[in-house]
């Protein structure tokens, strides 16, 4: 019996193989050719999962040796010790825990399967849809007795790929079972390790000049604001037609030093913009002769060791005035340092929708910011209930007062300065925002107005009117208005894309309606609607007559690209060669 004919959806074999064939075609080939086991049968599991079953000489075998495989996965993923590298199954399993792993891991983060048994492979691929892993290199399949070396090779060719980190182990293993996995994944890491460092001498020493005029854009850590506004700056670039490259560390075939350094040889930059990051953290792949530019997006912390780490001669641009002060009180040279303020990019966009709503939300729990103190949990409890009742007036100018609301409430009191200031920043960064979002999706949802909502964190639908659309909107994404809830006193880049195409801008203020200076200053006094509260928003948008010309579109769209924020930097840094040519 074939793979394909034995699948239970062909579409989903297809498509697995498909990703496969791309990645790896002898992997791909050997799955397809792999002998399926006699009198196999799909069966509903015990824990109402769907599973394969197939007669052996012990009367019945099942895929990853469980009859539950949802409840051993969920046991085996509980218990993981996750940390920020890769992760390696030796045995595939039934594919749920790999499947879990893919979900909690980050997306810089894969998952590798090394599996002596081509069958258990090609029944995986069957039973559940990888494509999309595979493709995007976060699933690496190694099967057969060559399993381990066809993993070295894979390492030595994709450069960035790190070895695995973290084995998950299976229930079967023995103490020795283990000890023999450990030996070989120590094996592999230090054979890709020399490997990667010879390279890396050979890649030293310059082998050409630096190409006049070209930047290299840079995202050095994998942070989803790092690497968005990389993007954003190299089509600012681009569109001053200043020579550019990008490389983000966004992936998990470009996390490892050797990437960016053979990114680096074969682009020979004269300058580099480097994203949320230091010169230091290139790995020492920058020639010392690159300037360097460090350059933050709005949610970067700087604190006084971070500045005093910059380079002699490097410069800093910072993206808010938070970042500016903080700056200027660690002493960084006035003449190394700008404030360019976030912008938009200009593209052509998709005919205009109703709304659209950009936040990020989480859980409320103690546990999701980190609290585990008997006091501290039951004060943050509080505090969720003192926010709720407010959260359709309060903003992130309140987190101080309604801390003391909760102290007196619950009888617990932070005399620590330092414990106070981080409850106070848990409130006003991550609880205020949440419960303030949640109040705006609530009143939209009552009242039945139709929106798209991107972020973090919240359900996969929503039984409404509203649509989750993604993470963040696409460049280009057009719609009639757009809202900002997320309760700052700076507006962020994806507002400014969403007004840049047409959209009318609703600002949340505080109940004194005052507008934030930095959104007059990036919008225009009179060109930004404001609401102080969720039933304000409702009657603001039932009342707004969208204009086929836009002030608010118009006024960011002359003023405010990430094009004329490079302008402004060549204005102030006329040898940064990086505005307009």
């Amino acid at each position: 019996m074939s793979v394909l004919a034995a699948a239970t959806d062909p579409a989903i074999v297809t498509a697995n193989l498909d990703a496969l064939r791309i990645v790896d075609a002898t992997a791909a080939r050997a799955v397809e050719s792999a002998a399926l086991p006699a009198g196999l049968e799909l069966r509903a599991t015990r824990d109402a999962a769907l599973n394969y079953w197939w007669p052996d000489a012990g009367g019945g075998r099942w895929l990853g040796r469980t009859s539950l495989p949802a409840a051993r996965s969920a046991g085996l993923i509980e218990s993981f010790a996750f940390g920020p590298g890769n992760v390696l199954l030796v045995e595939c399993g039934g594919g749920h825990e790999l499947l879990a792993l893919l979900q909690r891991l980050p997306a810089h983060a894969a998952v590798f399967v090394i599996e002596p048994d081509v069958q258990e492979i090609a029944l995986l691929l069957r039973l559940h849809d990888v494509a999309q892993a595979v493709a995007a290199r976060r699933l690496w399949l190694f099967a057969g007795d060559g399993a381990w070396d066809a993993a070295a090779d894979a390492m030595r060719r994709e450069p960035g790929l790190l070895p695995p980190q973290r084995v998950l182990a299976w229930p079967w293993w023995t103490t020795q079972r283990v000890r023999e996995i450990t030996e070989r994944v120590t094996a592999l890491a230090a054979d890709v390790g020399r490997h990667r460092e010879a390279r890396l001498r050979e890649l030293a020493a310059p082998a050409v000049a630096p190409r006049v005029g070209s930047t290299a854009v840079l995202a050095l850590h994998p942070s989803r604001e790092s690497v968005r506004l990389a993007e954003r700056l190299a089509w600012g670039l681009d569109e001053r037609c200043v020579p550019a490259t990008r490389f983000c560390r966004d992936a998990p075939a470009r996390m490892h030093s050797l990437a960016l350094a053979e990114h680096l040889h074969a682009t020979a930059p004269e300058r580099a913009i480097l994203v949320d990051a230091l010169r230091a953290d290139a790995d020492r792949c920058l020639m010392p002769d690159v300037r360097v530019i460090s350059w933050l997006s709005p949610g970067f912390n700087v604190s006084a060791e971070w500045i005093a780490a910059i380079g002699p001669r490097d410069r800093l641009v910072v993206s808010t005035a938070a970042q500016l002060a903080a700056a200027r009180a660690a002493g960084f040279d006035a003449t190394r340092l700008v404030h360019l303020p976030p912008a938009a990019r200009i593209v052509p966009t998709t005919p205009r929708r109703r709304g659209v709503l950009v936040a990020d939300v989480g859980g409320t729990d103690a546990r999701a910011v980190g609290l585990t103190l008997t006091s501290h949990v039951a004060l943050w409890n509080e505090l969720v209930a003192v926010v709720e009742r407010v959260a359709g007036a309060c903003t992130a100018r309140d987190a101080e007062r309604l801390l003391r609301d909760a102290e007196h409430r619950s009888g617990v009191s932070l005399d620590d300065a330092d414990v106070r200031t981080e409850f106070v920043r848990r409130v006003r960064e991550f609880l205020i925002p949440t419960l303030v979002n949640r109040a705006i999706v609530h009143a939209l949802q009552g009242a039945n107005i139709e929106a798209d909502v991107y972020g973090e964190g919240w359900p996969a639908t929503f039984d409404s009117s509203l649509r989750l659309a993604g993470v963040r909107p696409p460049a280009d994404t057009a719609y009639d208005w757009v809202i900002h809830g997320a309760v700052t006193d700076e507006p962020d880049a994806d507002l400014l894309d969403a007004v840049a195409a047409g959209a009318v801008p609703m600002i949340r203020v505080g109940s004194d309606h005052r507008l934030p200076d930095a959104f007059g200053a990036l919008l225009g006094d009179r060109h930004v609607l404001t609401f102080a509260s969720p039933d304000e928003l409702v009657r603001t948008i039932r009342q707004l007559s969208p204009a086929a010309d836009n002030p608010a579109a118009q006024h960011v769209r002359s003023r405010h690209t990430w094009a004329l924020r490079l302008d402004e930097l060549a204005a102030r840094w006329p040898d940064a060669g990086i505005g307009r040519r």
